[in-house]
């Protein structure tokens, strides 16, 4: 199912410092995402949960890029459903 601005979402990755204070940088379509949330996932032990607002102003599409930015290093990009 798409999702839409203002939505929710959350992501889950390795290669996050576990506890920092430093939070990731989240784009979805090229615009930064408000981060909500940043820490160790519940019952996924080395993996960190990253729950970002989808932000408004994005052109719905069917392969929406996402990119996670972290301490200057960026991941591979990823696509999402944005209606």
């Amino acid at each position: 199912m798409p999702a839409v601005a203002g939505e929710i979402l959350s992501m889950y990755t390795s290669g996050v410092s576990e506890g920092s204070v430093i939070p990731p940088q989240v784009s979805i379509g090229s615009k930064p995402s408000e981060i909500l949330f940043f820490g160790d996932a519940p019952g996924y032990p080395g993996f960190t949960q990253v729950n970002i607002r989808v932000p408004a102003g994005v052109t719905p599409d069917s392969a929406v890029p996402v990119r996670l930015t972290y301490l200057g290093r960026s991941t591979n990009e990823v696509t999402i459903g944005l209606r």
